[in-house]
């Protein structure tokens, strides 16, 4: 047995046939192989999964132009859907800005400010400019006297005014919500007689209309 295994090796060695540049070839080959491994990582499949991410992105380099082309009408593409979006929102709010401007006037009616004029504006940021929530700006605008021009609420009502106005949106917003609790934070400042019992009364009313509770708060 052993006589014909050693006759079978000497045979199978016979017939090798040994050529001394394919072996340098071989082994300059795995060195290089070793040396890749070093750099790309750690295996053969890695290597090559290297090597096609650097195909494609040469590619990509290669064919800059077209791809600048397909990045910007991607760009259009969501600019579009984002001018649409927007254009909703707006319109969302306008139409509950109208709602809101006829209401605070009833508001205002009953604390005896049925001369005040009140607008929303709406004041657009830009083309092709959004915010988060859109793309347009929205600011309070009052008049209080007749012919007086209307103007940003912020700069032109006194603080009387403000704490009425205040009360009209706390009012609307809290019979049109889910609150438990309204905080008016001297609401009655600049404020006496028959204004100021309307204003008691209107609390009294939000207590009761909106199942919440209505807090004043009066620091002298």
């Amino acid at each position: 047995m052993f006589e014909e295994a050693t006759y079978s090796i000497r045979e199978a060695l016979d017939n090798v046939d040994f050529n001394p540049v394919t072996l340098e070839q071989v082994e300059s080959r795995l060195a290089e192989i070793d040396k890749l491994k070093k750099k790309y990582g750690e295996s053969v499949e890695a290597i090559l999964e290297y090597a096609a991410l650097i195909e494609e992105e040469l590619e990509e380099i290669s064919n800059k132009d077209d791809r600048m082309i397909e990045l910007e009408e991607k760009h259009q593409a969501v600019l579009a859907d984002l001018e649409l979006e927007a254009e909703t929102v707006t319109d969302l709010r306008k139409s509950a800005a109208a709602y809101l401007k006829d209401a605070i006037m009833m508001q205002l009616k009953d604390l005896y400010m049925e001369k005040t004029k009140f607008h929303v504006a709406f004041h657009p940021i830009g083309p092709n400019s959004f915010q988060k929530d859109g793309q347009d700006k929205v600011e309070f605008m009052i008049s209080t006297n007749p012919g007086e021009p209307i103007k940003p609420l912020a700069k032109v009502a006194s603080g009387g005014e403000i704490s009425r106005i205040m009360l009209a949106l706390k009012s609307i917003f809290s019979a049109n919500g889910t609150v438990t609790s309204v905080i008016f934070d001297e609401v009655d400042t600049g404020v006496s007689g028959r204004v100021a019992q309307a204003i008691a009364e209107k609390i009294q009313r939000i207590s009761k209309g909106s199942k919440c509770y209505a807090f004043l708060i009066c620091l002298k």
